[in-house]
């Protein structure tokens, strides 16, 4: 759940736990995440980690007594998660714009008019019939094309179609 954010697995699951067990020992995580007594290391690797990005604090409570263990509590999800959240919606923001802009790219690269060709049609007739067939290749194309009032347009054509 947490990968997306750039969370590892292992993280995750001790995250999680802290989440749920707050104010754990470093043995105490070891047992409640299912890691054997040799594991410690690993565990202490992960906290490490974790600290250094802001979502678990140590806390030593009495360096006089003899429990002098580190404690460990997870940081509020909400305060430490949401700016790691926001900060990968801004980027797939930015990922999405960027396609968009590269489809319009696109779009305008491998349209009929990017070459620049112009049809001169001579004679009423030949215009008639070339007005009626680019009304409606445009809608197939999503461009539109303006007609002179004077044109008569085939009566084939649909009623959006008429310019």
């Amino acid at each position: 759940m947490l990968g997306m954010l750039g969370i590892p697995p292992e993280q995750e699951r001790l995250y999680v736990t802290l989440v749920a067990h707050p104010d754990s020992s470093l043995a105490e995580l070891a047992e409640l995440t299912g890691s054997a007594d040799a594991a410690q290391d690993a565990v202490a690797a992960q906290l490490s980690e974790l600290i250094a990005s802001g979502l678990v604090v140590a806390e030593v409570r009495d360096l006089a007594s003899a429990d002098s263990a580190p404690r460990f509590r997870a940081a509020s999800p909400s305060v430490a998660l949401t700016p790691m959240l926001l900060h990968r919606r801004t980027m797939l923001d930015r990922t999405e714009a960027a396609v968009l802009a590269l489809a319009e790219q696109h779009r305008h690269a491998t349209s009929p008019a990017a070459g620049g060709v112009v049809e001169v049609v001579h004679g009423a007739e030949a215009t008639r019939h070339r007005a009626g067939a680019g009304v409606l290749g445009s809608q197939n194309r999503g461009s539109t094309r303006h007609l002179p009032a004077d044109v008569g347009m085939p009566s084939a054509l649909p009623d959006g179609a008429r310019g």
